[in-house]
């Protein structure tokens, strides 16, 4: 099939004028189907195929620019039928059939210094976190004996006791009392009984210090790079979550326990996110008030600062918290910039007026290496905008007999937001229980973010959001399913639970052995569709209740198009998952395995 191209180009993109999409993608042009009639072709870029097909008519645009008239690309297509069930207008998607290539040779290494073409030993680039999804964000710049932080997080799902049910601690507590009363009244020592005691509390000690260091970034690469006569000069936090920045009332502890911690740079609400978390984290015991002070400064989206020879420039990205980022960072000596885009997904501006990703990215300009998020790089298209959970979670408050409670991940504010209207638009009262939830509403009051107003504590609301969809013991939702009455609100027969998210890494049974209890207790248990695992495992019914904020293959795909990395370093993911990105980045962007970086090793160093 001949499709001829009537397109034009707009800041480097293919429109057509005229054009009824109003460029939310680029225009092809017509073809004639099998009877000879014109239709209209849209390449669908949900399908990666198709962008050789916009390829080829850049090129051709490329070769002459001035060129008019028609541009005859003949190539064949399989086109799918799209049709608007209220319109009933019809729109022909063009598919591009593609032969495939040998599949990409073992991409992964054991190395932990890898040395890129023109590097000096100088200027380096260090992981101290973990690359597989929900461990530890950390990244380290080092020029010229100056150090600048990239995010500095904390592994959630390994943290000492998470996964430990309140009710169970107290049990075993319990049977420890007991074993050690009726050892006592054989031997009748209280000395012997005193030494158990203290040798129980040592081991829990070391148990709980050993799984907190496997939590952490990796503190003693840190301290060996600073003795050497480094000098941390600055810290930047890509995003409020956890597992980019809790670490760093650790990293304070350590290195700096005079209280001079190094400038800590993020968007409005991670920085007061983190300052929170660092105030909460060194409160005294004796004086809950007191607390030391930290030195934070917002930088916005392409605000570049400077520490020293290293220049980071911020650029917003879309996730499932506000104000998330990504850094470009440079040398003085323009050595080729390092792009780390944090998590992500991508978007434009027809889908949302917040940001254009691929403009966003096309910006920042080409990277020496790309170090992206490919923890959904094994889902083909792309990801999912946040009104697609509306539907669902409306279903289920419609379907509901009695009282709704919706957990999710409590900075999530959109998903508190579509909350909050589906419940007032069926005229439902709605509350929260939760001191991070607290943390969340306060934190977006104190960055002027535009949020209702919504009653704390209310046990007679018709809706209830709650904290613990991640089941962490000491959460609202874990407390509520062991029985417990917080604040007057239990779980009663009749109740409905919305869990509105999916397990992250570490907390999948913890999650589910969770609401198993909430369904014990006699209330109705939903899960998203997309929760992992066979519905004959639970019986919970599904509805659509999440989407991921991490983007998928054709998100990854517009980091890869724009940045046209040397190098390519997908992290946040399982080993599959980074396979699975490196595969993609072969097939389509023609980034072969020694330019594509999968290194097993935790700690590595890469010189640039």
């Amino acid at each position: 099939m001949t499709i001829r191209s009537r397109a034009v180009r707009r800041e480097g993109v293919i429109f057509s004028p005229g054009d009824e999409t109003r460029g939310r993608y680029p225009y092809i042009g017509h073809a004639l189907d099998e009877r000879g009639r014109i239709i209209t072709v849209i390449p669908c870029l949900q399908h990666a195929r198709c962008w050789g097909l916009v390829k080829q008519i850049r090129e051709q645009y490329d070769a002459d620019p001035d060129a008019t008239g028609h541009l005859d690309v003949k190539i064949e297509v399989d086109l799918t039928l799209i049709e608007n069930p209220v319109s009933g207008k019809r729109t022909f998607v063009a598919h591009l059939p593609e032969a495939e290539k040998p599949k990409l040779a073992d991409p992964w290494t054991d190395a932990e210094n890898i040395r890129l073409p023109g590097s000096v030993p100088a200027r380096q680039l260090i992981n101290l976190g973990r690359s597989e999804a929900g461990a530890a964000s950390c990244w380290l710049v080092i020029y010229d004996k100056t150090a600048v932080m990239i995010d500095c997080g904390i592994s959630v799902g390994r943290l000492p006791g998470a996964s430990e049910p309140r009710s169970t601690t107290q049990t075993n507590e319990t049977e420890t009392e007991e074993e050690i009363s009726s050892l006592g009244s054989s031997f009748d020592d209280q000395f012997l009984l005193e030494l158990l005691a203290k040798i129980e509390a040592e081991e829990a000690k070391i148990k709980e210090a050993q799984t907190l260091k496997e939590a952490l970034p990796d503190f003693d690469a840190l301290s060996e790079i600073l003795d050497s006569g480094v000098k941390l000069e600055a810290i930047f936090v890509s995003h409020g979550h956890m597992d980019h920045f809790a670490g760093m009332g650790y990293l304070a502890e350590r290195f700096f326990p005079d209280g001079n911690l190094p400038t800590i740079y993020g968007s409005a609400f991670t920085r007061s996110s983190v300052y929170r978390h660092l105030v909460e984290h060194f409160k005294s015991e004796d004086d809950p008030t007191t607390h030391r002070h930290f030195s934070t400064k917002d930088i916005k989206p392409d605000e570049v600062v400077e520490i020293g020879p290293i220049r980071i420039k911020a650029f917003e990205v879309l996730h499932s918290v506000p104000g998330s980022l990504g850094f470009a960072v440079q040398t003085t000596d323009n050595s080729g910039q390092i792009v780390i885009t944090g998590d992500f997904k991508a978007r434009f501006k027809q889908a949302t007026d917040r940001v254009n990703t691929a403009e966003t990215f096309a910006a920042i300009g080409l990277a020496k290496v790309l170090i992206a998020d490919a923890t959904n790089a094994y889902v083909p298209d792309w990801s999912e905008l946040e009104s697609a959970t509306e539907e669902g979670i409306l279903a289920v408050l419609l379907e509901a007999p009695g009282r709704v409670i919706v957990s999710f991940i409590s900075s999530h504010l959109e998903r508190l937001l579509t909350t909050y209207r589906l419940a007032r638009r069926l005229g439902k009262t709605i509350t929260y229980f939760g001191a991070s939830l607290d943390k969340t509403i306060t934190t977006a009051a104190d960055c002027n973010l535009s949020l209702p107003v919504i009653s704390q504590g209310n046990v007679n609301a018709d809706v209830v959001i709650v904290t613990g969809c991640q089941a962490d013991f000491s959460s609202v939702l874990a407390r509520l399913s062991d029985g417990q009455s917080i604040g007057g609100l239990r779980i009663q027969p009749g109740d409905t639970i919305i869990h509105s998210t999916r397990p992250i890494p570490g907390r999948y049974w913890p999650v589910v052995e969770m609401l198993r209890r909430l369904q014990n207790l006699g209330a109705e248990v939903f899960i998203d569709t997309n929760f992992p695992g066979p519905d004959v495992m639970y019986g919970f019914p599904r509805r659509k209740l999440h989407v991921s904020g991490h983007g998928y293959q054709g998100d990854l795909r517009v980091a890869l198009e724009e940045f046209k990395p040397e190098f390519f370093l997908p992290i946040h993911a399982s080993g599959p998952a980074r396979e699975q990105a490196a595969e993609l980045a072969w097939q389509k962007h023609d980034i072969s395995a020694g330019r594509t970086l999968l290194i097993r090793p935790t700690t590595f160093t890469i010189e640039w």
